[in-house]
């Protein structure tokens, strides 16, 4: 119209006439006009995994339709200043304002942020319908956010709430007073060793082969067994869309990709770092002895509905040892699994066989060396049932059978062992959800009696509304103890199953903007098995108490969020009523997290991250004098006292503070993302003990990490929307 109205200015009209005089004639007449280009188009579009739907647009304040494809285009549209405002629930949507000038075509992009659904969070989301209160996912779009994360998923988890501090920020998972092999580890439903890289840096899976991660810091299902809360990696299905994702940053290069087949897809990650290579280019060689060296492979195909995964990963580090030397923790390992389900009616029946091997060695400046090679095949059969079901129910056996050897020094021990582990889960309702569980642990090792113990666990959850819910829930739950004390030690022979009992409470809300949520728990503990500092092996009784709370405010007119996490936490552990009260090495009774997230214009996203926990616990050894004294600082090559005084009961206090800056910078089929994840930002390092996975009476103390700054840049086609 405006065309029209601009092209009419400049026709004459001559009247007709008939002798003189004006008369009506009919005049056919037509006026084509070419169609004009368009010069104003918007779009909006989202860098997270969807997109948003049912978007409503204004311009200038009045409502707009968007075109079949998601956008607003104009033909000749006047030169002008145009406001723009588009809305989408469960979204923010960045507003803006353009000038067009005459003779200017402008393409207008409006980014889109998920906001978090009520009960949800910005950092994990927790999921209304799903039964068992203690579940957690973590987000890929919020993962990438986090500082200190490097983009990992599992290192980002572990700014949820349950989680205490690992010492050097190592690969090893504390929750809620448990010892480092205390939780179960598990991807895709099968168990595996370790998913962290040993040093911590990144977990064993790329990040783009991960789909989701889960998280039960309270009773897992009983398809999984732990003592202490369970993490299940869900890799993606691969070949839903042809993607390669390449990078490099100080601590490590990686690269993936996803490649669509005429049978389903395959998803290929490597990634190998070379942190102690930069760390000896600023500090020289034996500083960089401290640096993590890794290299990981995945690959990861679906045929069908079925998949098949293989894991490969290598793993290196030095650590002081206890008079000032070295101790050089590896590992080595290797897992290949399947999924197999066969659908029906009411549910899928799921076969799942994998075998695995696992090599971990301990030299170095140590009095034995110790190495442990492990080889297991085993298999899991499920039973699945529909989700939407009025009653639920799960039903499966899981069997493995497993090759210990063992070496300390000249001496080897090898012990061949399997387990057959029988489990079955009942849940039932919507708004009021109970869901029961009972799994049989077993452990039969050559030589030693059989070991069972009966695992039940039953949860229940009370959707009140929208914005709350309540729950509630208790287990017993049974694990083996170490394997280096279990096969290596004559008193191993003797050692049962590990036992906790857990009983917790809690709720989650929302008000407005806010998100809070509390839990409380308690864990009875026994048959504990510990590496007494005489050198033999005791049996343990515990208790660990503790309240963790969180609370996050999260605005509708920005797309920010800040959140405060509080754990208080109480752990205590005696050989028997009578004895004094043990401390674990790894026991923190406060920790304390601060956490700033904030997307801004032109796609950046700054975040930050403030932490701080109790001082690790002294040991008194068997002279009675409190451990440690002084640690070794890999960095200075030299022996450090480890407090002011002797008499300290703990170490000195752990805080840090973590920035992080990225920018999403699209291209036209592909994206670069850069980023400046800065850790230990004003450089605090103290004295931590060291965990390699042994079962050490009185470890190694070490200080940890200096201010450590990773840049890193990472290519992605197609590119992020």
């Amino acid at each position: 119209m405006a065309l029209v109205k601009e092209s009419a200015k400049g026709c004459l009209f001559i009247p007709a006439t008939l002798d003189g005089m004006g008369t009506p004639v009919d005049l056919p007449f037509a006026w084509d006009f070419s169609i004009p280009s368009v010069n104003l188009r918007v779009s909006v579009r989202s860098r997270s995994e969807s997109s948003p739907t049912g978007v409503q647009l204004t311009v200038d304040g009045e409502p707009q339709p968007l075109d079949n494809d998601g956008t607003f285009a104009v033909r000749n549209a006047l030169p002008g200043t145009y406001e723009f405002q588009a809305s989408a629930e469960g979204w923010w949507i960045q507003g803006t304002t353009v000038e067009l000038l005459a003779n200017q075509a402008i393409e207008l992009d409006l980014w889109a942020v998920p906001l978090p659904s009520p009960g949800n969070e910005l950092v994990a989301t927790y999921e209304a319908t799903d039964p068992g209160p203690s579940r957690r996912t973590i987000d890929q779009e919020t993962m990438r956010a986090i500082p200190g994360s490097l983009g990992d998923p599992l290192r980002a988890l572990q700014s949820q709430p349950g989680f205490g501090r690992t010492p050097f920020d190592a690969g090893w998972l504390l929750v809620r007073g448990g010892d480092f092999d205390d939780t179960g580890l598990y991807l895709d439903g099968v168990r595996i060793p370790l998913l962290f890289h040993m040093g911590g840096f990144t977990s064993v899976l790329h990040p783009e082969i991960t789909e989701e991660i889960q998280f039960w810091s309270g009773a897992p299902p009983a398809m999984y067994s732990a003592t202490s809360g369970a993490v299940n990696v869900v890799p993606i299905t691969a070949g839903e869309e042809k993607r390669v994702v390449a990078g490099v940053n100080i601590a490590y290069a990686h690269a993936f990709a996803d490649i669509p087949t005429s049978f389903g897809g395959i998803a290929i990650a490597a990634r190998r770092s070379y942190l102690d290579g930069v760390v000896a280019l600023a500090l020289g060689a034996e500083a960089a002895a401290i640096a993590p060296r890794f290299w990981d492979g995945q690959i990861h195909a679906n045929i069908g509905d079925s998949s098949v995964t293989l894991l490969t990963l290598s793993d290196a580090f030095d650590a002081p040892s206890i008079d000032g030397g070295l101790l050089t923790v590896s590992q080595l390992g290797t897992q290949i699994q399947a999924r197999v389900p066969v659908h029906s009616d009411g549910g899928d029946f799921v076969i799942s066989p994998w075998v695995a091997t696992r090599n971990r060695s301990l030299t170095g400046d140590v009095a034995e060396e110790q190495g442990l090679q492990e080889f297991y095949p085993g298999i899991r059969l499920a039973w699945i049932s529909d989700r939407q079901a009025p009653l639920r129910w799960d039903a499966g056996l899981e069997t493995e059978y497993h090759i210990w050897n063992l070496n300390f020094g000249p001496r080897v021990f090898s012990s061949p062992g399997w387990r057959a582990d029988p489990w079955l889960t009942a849940s039932t309702g919507r708004s009021v959800i109970i869901e029961s569980g009972l799994r049989l642990d077993t452990l039969m090792i050559r030589d030693h009696l059989p070991r069972t113990g009966l695992s039940p666990r039953t949860s229940l959850r009370w959707l009140v509304n929208s914005d709350l819910s309540l729950h509630t829930e208790w287990g017993r739950f049974h694990g083996a103890p170490i394997a280096t004390l279990l096969i290596g030690v004559p008193e191993g022979i003797y050692l049962p199953l590990e036992r906790s009992d857990l009983l917790s409470a809690g709720f989650r809300a929302r008000v407005r903007n806010w998100t809070i949520e509390g839990d409380l728990y308690e864990r009875q503990l026994n048959h504990l098995t510990a590496l007494e500092v005489d050198g033999t092996v005791g049996q343990q009784k515990g208790r660990t108490r503790g309240i963790e709370t969180q609370v996050a405010w999260q605005p509708t007119e920005i797309p920010a969020m800040v959140s405060v996490l509080y754990q208080l936490t109480q752990s205590l552990r005696r050989e028997n009523a009578d004895s004094d009260v043990l401390q674990d090495y790894t026991s923190q009774p406060h920790r304390l997290q601060l956490l700033g997230v904030t997307h801004l214009p032109a796609n950046w996203t700054l975040s930050g991250r403030f932490r701080f926990g109790s001082g690790f616990p002294r040991i008194v050894d068997a002279t009675g004098i409190a451990q440690p004294q002084e640690a070794y600082d890999l960095l200075r090559q030299e022996v450090r006292p480890v407090s002011a005084s002797l008499s300290d009961a703990r170490l000195a206090p752990f805080h840090a503070l973590d920035l992080k800056a990225s920018r999403a910078i699209p291209l036209r089929k592909w994206s670069l993302d850069v980023y400046l994840d800065v850790q230990n930002v004003y450089n605090r390092r103290i004295a931590e003990p060291l965990i390699p996975g042994f079962g050490e009476s009185i470890p190694s103390y070490g200080f940890g990490l200096p201010v450590l700054p990773i840049f890193g840049v990472e290519a992605v086609a197609p590119r992020r929307d």
